[in-house]
Formats: structure tokens, sequence, C-alpha cells
């Protein structure tokens, strides 16, 4: 088996380390949500840079904030069928992400979850603006790279299923908590679609997150699980 490999076959789901991760992702999420929201807050605004490039909407950085937030600067925010999906796919993202993620373990398949995470954080450590932004991103990367590369089976078994939950809560989180105010993203797809009110929004993503968290938390807690 190739170097690092070996945490494909260190027993996680179902297992104690599955439970035990998972609940002190848990409380961490409840307890400190402007500290790992700043996890989610990444895969979001990287959705929203990632869609914006995609539709040639000239994105540019994106930043965080002190308490979690962020934001994604890009130049073209005219119109169109491409500004309505970078910004749905902010809050989509980071629970779909950790649901792929989920899917990996349960496969048998957590070293795959890493260098995910390692590919995913340097695009975001090389787009990043701000100081904030750009030591965060290094931090994660920086222990995503050493977990993977010399860290022991279970501690990269460990890294890989936190990851993972720590997305699948922090994405009900930030759902449930977003702000009703003018300048979020379900204000602007209220905008931009006329007839769509946030609310409806607000609905979607909560919904998004309430599934991948139910179905993720199934991979990683219940051995043989398969959707249907």
């Amino acid at each position: 088996m190739g170097v690092g490999l070996e945490v494909n076959d260190v027993p996680i789901v179902g297992e104690p380390i599955a439970y035990g991760i998972g609940f002190v992702a848990l409380l961490l999420v409840t307890l400190t949500g402007s500290w790992t929201g700043a996890l989610t807050t990444v895969v979001h605004e990287g959705a929203h840079y990632v869609v914006s490039a995609l539709s040639f909407r000239r994105p540019q950085y994106f930043e965080l904030e002190d308490g979690g937030g962020g934001g994604t600067t890009v130049l073209d925010q005219s119109w169109g069928p491409g500004y309505i999906l970078s910004v749905f796919a902010g809050y989509a993202a980071p629970p779909l992400v950790a649901l792929g993620g989920a899917a990996l373990v349960a496969a048998g398949n957590a070293w795959a979850v890493l260098w995910s995470a390692i590919v995913l954080f340097l695009a975001a450590f090389i787009v990043a603006g701000g100081p904030l932004a750009f030591l965060f991103t290094l931090l994660v990367l920086a222990g995503v790279t050493w977990a993977a590369l010399a860290g022991s089976a279970a501690v990269q078994a460990a890294v890989a299923v936190g990851l993972v939950w720590v997305l699948l809560f922090g994405s009900l989180r930030s759902s449930l908590i977003l702000s009703r105010a003018d300048g979020t993203d379900a204000a602007r797809l209220a905008r931009a679609t006329l007839v769509v009110p946030r609310i409806v929004w607000h609905a979607v993503w909560v919904v998004i997150a309430l599934l991948a968290l139910v179905v993720g938390g199934q991979f990683l807690l219940r051995p043989g699980y398969t959707i249907g």
C-alpha cells in the first residue's frame, strides 16, 4: 500500500472515532462559532469565486472578517444566470462538500478527504486577500498537510473525519443564523429573481444543510449505509 494510505485501513464508520470527533466538532461549532465558522466561510467564498470564474465574471480575491464572516470581490456584478448561480453557490457548497467528504470516508477513502482539503485550501490561499484570510488558510493548509505527510494513520483519520463534521455542523449553523440584512446573499437573490422572496432562499439553504447533515451523519455513523 502507498505511503500514507494506511489511513484507509483505520476503522472510522460507526466507530468511537466517528462519534467522538463528531461530538467535539459539535461543541466547537456551538461554542466557538466565529473560529470554526471560518472553515465554512472559506468553502462558502470559494464557491462564489469558482462559479464567478466559470461564468467569466472576473473574481479577484476573497477575504475573511472577524467573527467568521467574509466576502468575495467580483468585478462583474451584472445581472444574469452566472450572477444568480454564483450567489446561490455560497451557502449550498459547504454542506455538499461535507456530504462528499462523508461519502468518501464511508467508502474507506479518508486519504482522499485529506488531499482534497489540501488542494482546496492551497487554491484558497492563492486567491486569499487580507491578512486574516492568508493566515487562516495557511494554518489550515499547514495542519492538514502535516497530518497527511507526517501524522499517524489515527491522526489522519481524525483530521479527515473532523473536517467533515465541522463542515456538516458549521454549514447548518451558518444557514440558520443567516442575517436578513439587505446585503446578504438571500437579499441579493431576492432582488435578482424578483419573484422569489429572501425567506425562500433561507429555507432552501437550511434544507440543503439539514439533509447533508442527516445523510452525512448516516454515512459516518452507520456501517454499510447507502442512499435509497
